[in-house]
């Protein structure tokens, strides 16, 4: 499963700032360092402890950024039964909470399920 970290400007542009992957027990996550820089004259104020020295970092675990953006436990827990997931597939739990953070104009999106055509989609 792969999915998109998004960003919204103050003036409703989406930045596609990169791609997390989880396959064979390993976190990727892939950073689209061309809007990245473009986000952050835009007002973004990065990816957490990513940087622009790298574009691919690697882990066994869920980085911190993506790990602050899971809901609390007992959101995850109705989640699970909701959804009948497994509890360890923090991927799809960022899929269906879509990694939102109060205030925030990050979140997560499966782009690969979207309509790739459509340019202009809201965040809310």
């Amino acid at each position: 499963m792969s999915l998109d970290l998004l960003w919204k400007s103050k003036d409703n542009k989406i930045f596609k700032l990169g791609t997390l992957r989880y396959k064979d027990s390993l976190y990727r996550f892939n950073i689209n360092l061309d809007e990245l820089k473009e986000a952050i004259i835009n007002g973004c104020y990065g990816i957490g402890n990513f940087d622009l020295k790298k574009i691919e970092y690697t882990d066994n675990k869920l980085f911190d950024f993506f790990e602050n953006r899971l809901p609390s436990q007992s959101e995850i827990d109705e989640i699970i039964k909701t959804y009948n997931i497994d509890k360890e597939d923090k991927m799809k739990i960022l899929e269906i909470t879509k990694g939102k953070k109060f205030k925030d104009n990050y979140w997560i999106e499966n782009l690969n399920k979207k309509n790739m055509e459509r340019v202009n989609y809201s965040n809310d």
